[in-house]
């Protein structure tokens, strides 16, 4: 792998929108190479859109079709990468210098350019000047607004005196002493600049998680699992992974905040985890909730809440309503049921136990087929439900996929369930 980085950035001159038209039309000068339709993000504003068409005109500059972008984000001099680039914004940002230079760097002020594309200065208009401080063998920058930065891209630094040398990003954003400490022992154990990959891997031991570029996406790293395009370290993860399980089986689930402290990694690494855990459908998130989805789910229950469900059970094909409760504390209890998906719930009010909701719906598709209608009043003659009942009932039935309405507005049955 080349120890580069393939720099991929459209840069915004102007930008024009006609009354009415969905795309918007930006002048812009390109570095490297930029292809139609490629899912693409802007700085400032960190919002992802798609490019649609891109055109050569002169000097270097193209005409670019986008779409999905508000045209209030479009200003001059703003930038475009590839979202699998993978371009952080931060105004922290730590580096090491070329060794050619790398006695030559004092704390202080500095004109910085380059990263993602040479000669890069935000709104490009003058140059700005960063605070650099010096922190064991690296650098600590701290820019005056947030800049797009590019671990292992190469950057100019000049001062007023003028000096000018190349530093190169090991991170980009904030860290706490302890990682600075430890970002700074594992620089030490490279015998020259290390390498992007170098780089990137340097990152993930101290975050236990990286988001790699695309030109990085088929590395392999020690002691880490791939997800994509993302790396976690093993032992991590798993730790973590145990952790959101074990706390996700209270009682109608553990708050999203409260897991998440508990695990004290980085915001990152903790939703890489959450994600996973949640495409293999071992927890679901529900609002501020993380919940189990494992099959015993109703053991772990807390005794009142059991109490509540017994009711609901008890309450069978008739359902119990939650207005009916005058216990405060078991009206919570209800939510918890709700949330773990123990019971079907009709207008956040009516519960039924998951055999007594399918003990309903039996009763109301008997004698019926696919293609048949379902009316309201159907509805109402086999279960008694009043049509607010009924409606929201219906809206679960469209929601999973047992009807859909047709062109007349009727309600068609799709699955017998």
């Amino acid at each position: 792998m080349e120890d580069r980085i393939p720099t991929s950035v459209l840069s915004i001159i102007k930008a024009s929108q006609e009354k009415g038209e969905k795309l918007t039309t930006l002048t812009c000068r390109m570095t490297g190479e930029f292809k139609p339709f490629t899912e693409a993000i802007i700085f400032p504003g960190e919002r992802k859109f798609q490019v649609r068409d891109i055109t050569p005109v002169e000097d270097n500059n193209y005409l670019v079709k986008v779409k999905g972008i508000p045209f209030k984000n479009c200003i001059p001099f703003a930038v475009i990468t590839p979202v699998n680039l993978k371009v952080r914004y931060n105004k922290k940002a730590y580096f090491i210098p070329s060794d050619y230079h790398s006695k030559d760097f004092y704390p202080g002020d500095y004109y910085i350019t380059g990263g993602i594309f040479t000669g890069y200065r935000m709104f490009n208009k003058e140059k700005y000047s960063a605070k650099v401080k010096k922190v064991g063998s690296l650098y600590s920058v701290s820019f005056p607004f947030k800049s797009p930065l590019v671990p292992g891209g190469s950057y100019t630094f000049e001062n007023n005196k003028g000096f000018s040398g190349e530093m190169v990003l090991i991170y980009p954003g904030d860290m706490s002493k302890k990682s600075e400490n430890i970002v700074t022992s594992r620089i030490e154990k490279f015998r020259t600049r290390p390498t992007v990959k170098g780089i990137y891997s340097i990152i993930l031991r101290t975050d236990n998680y990286v988001e790699l570029p695309f030109f990085l996406e088929d590395e392999s790293f020690d002691g880490s699992i791939s997800m994509g395009y993302k790396r976690v370290m093993e032992r991590e993860y798993l730790s973590v992974k145990n952790r959101i399980i074990k706390q996700s089986k209270a009682s109608g689930g553990v708050l999203f905040n409260s897991v998440k402290k508990s695990c004290n990694v980085t915001p990152s690494f903790f939703h890489a985890v959450l994600d996973q855990l949640v495409e293999e459908k071992l927890v679901e998130v529900d609002g501020d909730y993380v919940i189990s989805t494992c099959e015993n789910r109703e053991d772990f229950l807390s005794p009142l809440t059991k109490n509540s469900f017994l009711l609901i059970k008890e309450a069978g094909i008739n359902g119990l309503s939650r207005r009916s409760i005058k216990d405060f504390g078991m009206i919570n209890c209800f939510y918890e049921i709700k949330r773990m998906k123990l019971a079907k719930v009709l207008d956040d009010d009516l519960y039924y136990s998951l055999d007594a909701f399918n003990e309903l719906l039996g009763k109301i598709f008997k004698s019926k087929v696919v293609g048949d209608d379902l009316s309201i009043q159907e509805i109402r003659e086999s279960s008694g439900l009043s049509r607010r009942y009924i409606i929201a009932l219906l809206n679960i039935l469209e929601d999973d996929g047992v009807i859909e309405r047709d062109e007349d507005d009727k309600r068609v049955i799709k699955v017998i369930p």
